[in-house]
């Protein structure tokens, strides 16, 4: 794949600056046209009542990361945004790290 948009890293380097994504603790792991990673040291916060990571922070994980691949191959003055997506979470997570890879 390869990617249209001139200066593609600085992009994504930049909508990973977004208030959510830094509010939520999302960090740019790996990335090239097509394919992102991004990692979540756990807290805390992103934990529900009975001390499981929040399936809105996993949803969140992917779709952001999910995302910035697209972004990563759309000319520029184009934009990605998610109409719709569905999730299934096949066990619950409890580890102190999560990382998403698309």
């Amino acid at each position: 794949m390869k990617p249209t948009h001139s200066d593609i890293a600085a992009l994504v380097q930049h909508l990973f600056t977004a208030p959510f994504v830094t509010d939520l603790g999302m960090t740019l792991d790996e990335f090239a046209p097509g394919r992102c990673t991004s990692l979540l040291e756990l807290a805390p916060r992103h934990r529900q009542q009975d001390g499981y990571v929040h399936a809105g922070v996993m949803a969140t994980l992917a779709d952001h990361t999910a995302g910035f691949a697209a972004v990563s191959l759309v000319g520029g003055g184009e934009t990605v945004l998610t109409a719709e997506f569905k999730i299934h979470l096949r066990r619950v997570a409890t580890t102190c790290a999560a990382s998403v890879r698309c």
